[in-house]
């Protein structure tokens, strides 16, 4: 059973989880490196085993959509130093790239409407950042202790930004 104590990461690969929110059947599933779950017509990434330094987030898998970068989905890829994030997201969910120490680049593209808390904290080789027309809100740190950050472009679609977003 996946969590039992003891049990090995495998048996959490194959887990189906129900989807409170709308009802709809969720499937954990990896391709590529790239950990995702898929609800509906939709996919989610969820992880990533790979080790690539400059890496193109594909725009689907599974035969589905990715929509969304989940929680916590690049966090600590110490590696990464570029990332380019597929039109199609929606949604960079909070701490998604916490920690990726080495990032230096990311391409956000237009589709994308929310990025999350911490979705970017301590990113401390990220130097300019351009969020795209069409961006509503920026969570809570979502670029704090980004030291080496010198260049943010916000554009007029944002209403909200969360509290030390952008705290050095």
């Amino acid at each position: 059973v996946c969590g039992a104590e003891g049990a090995p990461l495998t048996d959490c690969a194959q887990v189906n989880a129900q989807d409170d929110t709308n009802n709809e059947q969720q499937t954990a599933n990896a391709e590529n490196g790239f950990e995702y779950t898929v609800t509906g017509d939709e996919a989610t990434i969820t992880g990533y085993t790979g080790s690539a330094k400059s890496l193109v987030i594909p725009s689907e898998l599974g035969g589905k959509p990715v929509t969304e970068i989940g929680i916590f989905a690049f966090a600590l890829c110490g590696s990464l130093t570029e990332v380019t994030i597929p039109e199609g997201v929606t949604s960079i969910g909070n701490s998604a790239f916490s920690s990726c120490s080495s990032l230096t680049k990311v391409t956000i593209p237009k589709s994308v409407t929310s990025i999350g808390n911490d979705a970017f904290a301590h990113c401390s080789s990220l130097t300019k950042v351009t969020i795209p027309e069409g961006v509503t809100s920026i969570g809570a740190g979502a670029f704090q202790s980004c030291g080496s950050l010198t260049e943010v472009t916000i554009p007029k679609s944002v209403t909200s930004i969360g509290e030390i977003a952008f705290y050095q």
